[in-house]
Formats: structure tokens, C-alpha cells, sequence
């Protein structure tokens, strides 16, 4: 039986991978895909590059910015390609929050494609088709495509910049000044999307350039240049007309950071948390699992003091798993990328992805108590060409028939573990909106911790409700208050979508009690979460459930002057 199998494999096997193959595309442009609208997540920075580009599409592209989003916690901005990105589509589209997510949502099913002609410069197909399979299914890469934000694009630009350098690489390639171009392209947007892969895609670029000197001449590095300088132009022209403001910020906040990571920890005990870090968001990236902490450190002597709390203690074993994980793949790649490297194996690709993989954890460490999981999305391509590196030499130590079959239990219980995460991900996402009890349906989080989990069409019920009340009873102003992760995202609706006349919102963190300026509404998880002077000078005149939140109409029992205007306590757009 065995045997008619082996033989019926190998005289269907192209179609059998052809199928295959598309099979796992499909999966993942579906699991991208699926209720995007609905499930889309709208918050805080979403809602904040939804008025800059409606209000562009609106009023003209002039009211375009020269600059991109801002780093928190700083005057520092990016550069401007992700609104225009997303400036293109809400002009052919509309100026909706789902078709503002497009172009990452676009650029992540283009990734799919681009990835596995990515990793047959190095595997084999098949084992090139467990490798997107895992990249396909990964609750970390779908979770990141599904919503609007300027890091999700990175992994893809970063991804086109190295597959347009190895191609550049090769020799005898008459197209190496076009693929070069392709690759300064990529990396001026690259660059714009987040600050990680400001500093990264330089390193990157430069070294895998000095390693492998491809034999391409000047003038062509020079038009590379011409192009960067083309995608960098409103950047450089705002650096002009504001006197290299941007410039200042960003040597401020490069050395304020710094200056604040020396001081309170050394340099150990920033090497083994960003080691910490990379390992359990590695392990979350290629199987899902997010059951890990991180163990505390504090510089002793010469030695490390180790505190691990009872939440670190839960998660232990996790975490324990994902450093032994990652070291040892780390080591193969190190060894069959690096050593094997210098000892006359000069193979390009596994240069590529030891040299990202190095620059990035490299970048980490300075800032390894401010790392968020979104910088994992500029180095989630090389931790899972790590993978195949692994599976590749484990299998190499059994014979050819056994090996086959060990590299398939492996790839199909990866790809299970990711189902399970995103299909446990997708009854967070479906519960919010239809009960309370959902959220902890999911569990443990470390992919995107923080803030209160909202989706948009939870949201656009809400705006929805308040709307229709508001005419019903003939509230000529709305105004509204709700968590700061989305109080401007529901007044974004509000104003922009359905033309109610809100003339401002609040956040909850600076909500006076005391407003009584007319009816409002409050839309909190629960009442008791609000302020008992809030209900002291307000009454409850009615609460409706949407989901895991609550829509409180209030009413003031204290009016204040008309004369002070709304925009003195709330925050107009």
C-alpha cells in the first residue's frame, strides 16, 4: 500500500505541489481577510491617521503632512509613504477605516508570494512550503496585517530589499542595477514605516554589500541614491522649511533614550532581556504560543541578581523552552550561515539572514526595556528562516524516507498550533462585539498587550446608538467620553462617517466631572468604572450594553455657563 502511495506521489508531484501550494496561499490571504471590517482594530493611532487622511482626501492633498507619524513619547516623526499609502487608497476607495487598513492588509498577501520565492534561494520547494505554511498560518503575521498601523508594512519592505540584494548578488545578472534600485526603493520606504527599520535596513544593506561586493558600477549606486533621495523628498523639504526641526528631535529623543537605558541598567542585564525578549516573541511568532514572562534582573557584583515573581514562575517552562529554542537555532544558523561561511561555503542567503538577524538583535539592546512586540515585525523573516535552517540539519542526521516524514510532523504540528492561536484569536475578536465573557476565551497576550480590546464595528454600533438618540431627542451637539484607546476613534465616526455635529470628545484619564455643559455620553466597560463624582453631578438617564462596552447617556444636574465654550474641556479634532 505504502509503496502504490510512493509511486502514485512521485508521477503526480507537481501537480500535488501546485495544489498544494496554493492551498496554503489561499489559507493565508482567507485568515487575513476574514471579517476584516467587523474585526478590524480602530484605536488611538488609527483614529489619528484616519483624520489626517480624510481630511486630505476632503480638502485637497495639500493638507497631506511633509512628515509621517510621530514616536511616542517625543516630538520625532517618521517619514510620510504609510499616509500616503494609505492617502491612494481612501481617494480611489473612500475615506473608511477598513480601506485605509488595505494597503497593509494588501501588502501582507503580496508577502506571501514574495516569501517563498524568498526561501528557494536556499530550500528546497517543499521544505521552502513548510516554511510558508508556517509564515502563512503565524497568529503573529496575520494578527499585524489585519488593521492599520505604520509598522505592519516593514517585514515586506524589508523582505523586498533582501530578495532585490541577492538577486543584485548574483553573478552574471543582467538585471543587478534594476534589482540594486528595487533594493534602495524598498529600503527608503522601509525606513519611513518604524524607527527600528530606520536603523536596521541601513545595516543590513551595507554590510550583506561589503560582504558579497557585487560587480555593479557606480553610476547605478548613485541612481539608488537619486531614488532614496526621490522618497525622502517631503521629508527633506520639511527639513528645509522647518529649519531642521525634525532633525533636533531626533537627536533629542535618540540620546535622551539612551542616556536614560545606561543609567538604570548595564549593559548585561540589557543583553539577556533583549535575549529574553527575542526568544519568547520567536517562539510567538512561529508557533503562536504566548505562554512566557520574562525574568527580572538586577546588575550584583559582578554577576546578575534574578528575580522571578509568581507571574514569571507560571510562565517559566515557556519561557525556558523558547531560549533553548532559539539558542540552538541561532547557533546552526550561526554556524552554517557565519563559520561555514569563511571556510569557503559563501552562501548568500544564509549571509543575508545572519547579518539581519545579528544587526537586529543587536538594535535591541539598547532599548531592551522599551522593546514592544511591533519591533519583532522587522525581524520576524529571519526567525523563521531560522526554522528551516533547523529542520533542515535535524533531518539531514536521518536517512532520506525517515527524515521526510519527521520534517512533515514537524511543520503540521507549527502550522496546528498557529490554527489554534488564530482561531482563539478569532473568538476574541467575534466576542467583543457580541458578549463580555469572550476576552478571556483567549488568554494570555503578548503579541499586543495593553488597552482594552474594541473592533470596528463594535465601535460603529456605538457611534451608531449615540447618533440615532441624539436626533431622536433633538441634541443638537454631541459630545463624548470614553477610554483613551478609543474615545477618539468613536468621535472619528461620529464626524467623519455618519456627520453627526460632535464638536469635541474626551478621554477618560482628563474627563471633569463637573462638566455640565448638556447631555453626553460615556461609553465604559462598566459603570463602577466610573468616577463616583462623575455620578454625584450627573444622572444616569440610560445604559445600553454593545458588546464588552457600555453606552451611558448622562445628564448634569449642574449646568455651566454657556459662554465657556466645549473646546476649553475636551479635545476637538
Amino acid at each position: 500500500m505504502m509503496q502504490r502511495v510512493k509511486e502514485y506521489f512521485q508521477k503526480n508531484e507537481r501537480i500535488i505541489f501546485l495544489f498544494a501550494l496554493i492551498l496554503v496561499v489561499v489559507t493565508g490571504v482567507f485568515l487575513r481577510t476574514y471579517h476584516h471590517h467587523d474585526w478590524l482594530r480602530f484605536q488611538l493611532d488609527q483614529a489619528r491617521d484616519a483624520t489626517i487622511i480624510s481630511n486630505a482626501v476632503r480638502n485637497g492633498i495639500d493638507q497631506l503632512p511633509l512628515l509621517g507619524p510621530q514616536a511616542r513619547g517625543s516630538g520625532l516623526k517618521l517619514g510620510p509613504i504609510f499616509y500616503y499609502f494609505q492617502y491612494v487608497a481612501a481617494k480611489l476607495f473612500g475615506d473608511r477605516p477598513n480601506v485605509m487598513a488595505w494597503p497593509d492588509l494588501v501588502f501582507s498577501i503580496l508577502s506571501l508570494p514574495l516569501f517563498y520565492i524568498f526561501v528557494r534561494k536556499y530550500f528546497s520547494k517543499w521544505l521552502s512550503l513548510g516554511l510558508l505554511a508556517v509564515f502563512s498560518t503565524s497568529l503573529f503575521v496575520i494578527f499585524y496585517a489585519r488593521f492599520a498601523w505604520n509598522p505592519n508594512s516593514m517585514a515586506f519592505f524589508l523582505l523586498l530589499m533582501s530578495l532585490s540584494l541577492l538577486n543584485a548578488a548574483e553573478q552574471d545578472n543582467q538585471n543587478a542595477p534594476r534589482w540594486l534600485s528595487a533594493a534602495f526603493f524598498s529600503s527608503a520606504v522601509a525606513t519611513q514605516l518604524h524607527f527600528v527599520a530606520f536603523f536596521l535596513a541601513p545595516v543590513v544593506f551595507t554590510a550583506f554589500l561589503v560582504l558579497t561586493r557585487p560587480n555593479i558600477r557606480l553610476r547605478h549606486y548613485l541612481v539608488g541614491v537619486l531614488i532614496v533621495a526621490a522618497v525622502y523628498s517631503p521629508v527633506i523639504r520639511s527639513e528645509f522649511q522647518s529649519s531642521g526641526q525634525n532633525s533636533a528631535a531626533f537627536e533629542e529623543a535618540f540620546v535622551q533614550k539612551t542616556e536614560e537605558n545606561n543609567a538604570d541598567h548595564t549593559l548585561a542585564e540589557k543583553t539577556f532581556r533583549a535575549v529574553q525578549e527575542t526568544s519568547r516573541n520567536t517562539l510567538a511568532i512561529i508557533t503562536g504560543v504566548q505562554d512566557t514572562d520574562i525574568i527580572a534582573t538586577k546588575t550584583k557584583g559582578r554577576g546578575l541578581k534574578v528575580t522571578c515573581d509568581a507571574n514569571c514562575k507560571t510562565y517559566l517552562p515557556g519561557l525556558i523552552f523558547s531560549l533553548i529554542a532559539f539558542m540552538a537555532g541561532f547557533a546552526i544558523l550561526l554556524y552554517q550561515g557565519g563559520i561555514r561561511y569563511f571556510q569557503g561555503t559563501k552562501n548568500a542567503f544564509l549571509a543575508m539572514n545572519l547579518i539581519w538577524l545579528v544587526a537586529f538583535m543587536a538594535l535591541l539592546v539598547p532599548i531592551a526595556y522599551q522593546i514592544s512586540p511591533r519591533f519583532f515585525l522587522a525581524g520576524e523573516i529571519p526567525m523563521i528562516i531560522m526554522l528551516g535552517i533547523a529542520i533542515q540539519a535535524f533531518s539531514n542526521r536521518f536517512p532520506s524516507e525517515k527524515a521526510t516524514w519527521i520534517t512533515i510532523v514537524i511543520f503540521l504540528a507549527i502550522c496546528g498550533l498557529n490554527v489554534t492561536a488564530v482561531s482563539r484569536y478569532f473568538t476574541l475578536e467575534e466576542g467583543v462585539r457580541a458578549n463580555k465573557d469572550a476576552p478571556s476565551a483567549y488568554g494570555r497576550d503578548i503579541i499586543m498587550p495593553g488597552g482594552e480590546t474594541v473592533v470596528l464595528r463594535q465601535l460603529e454600533d456605538i457611534a451608531k446608538l449615540i447618533d440615532e438618540d441624539a436626533k431622536r431627542n433633538g441634541i443638537k451637539t454631541v459630545f463624548i467620553a470614553a477610554d483613551n484607546y478609543f474615545a477618539r476613534s468613536i468621535f472619528y465616526i461620529l464626524k467623519y462617517q455618519l456627520g453627526t455635529p460632535a464638536d469635541c470628545y474626551f478621554k477618560m484619564s482628563d474627563f471633569p466631572p463637573t462638566f455640565g455643559k448638556t447631555t453626553y455620553y460615556v461609553v465604559r466597560s462598566d459603570l463602577d468604572h466610573l468616577n463616583a463624582e462623575i455620578l454625584r453631578n450627573n444622572e444616569v438617564s440610560s445604559r445600553t450594553e454593545q458588546g464588552t462596552l457600555t453606552v451611558y447617556k448622562l445628564k448634569p444636574n449642574v449646568m455651566v455657563p454657556d459662554n465657556i465654550p466645549a473646546s476649553h474641556y475636551c479635545n476637538p479634532f
